[in-house]
């Protein structure tokens, strides 16, 4: 049952990490799977930071958690 849980925590680490980097790399991408409109570039920066960010510490956390037990 624990091999089980790790492998569905795995993948919604990899799901997270790819919107990560999406959300880094091509915010302007990322506009539409949450509805939002940014406004020039401080609003794109937005999206890269808090969004981003938000993901990418997410699987900080989840790596953390999985390989401390």
């Amino acid at each position: 049952m624990e091999t089980t849980l790790n492998i569905l925590v795995i993948l919604a680490t990899l799901m997270l990490f790819g919107l990560g980097i999406m959300s880094m790399c091509a915010p302007r991408r990322m506009v539409a799977n949450f509805a939002i409109e940014p406004v020039g570039t401080a609003g794109l920066s937005t999206i890269r930071s808090v969004i981003g960010g938000l993901f990418l510490a997410s699987v900080a956390l989840l790596v953390i958690g999985l390989t401390t037990g």
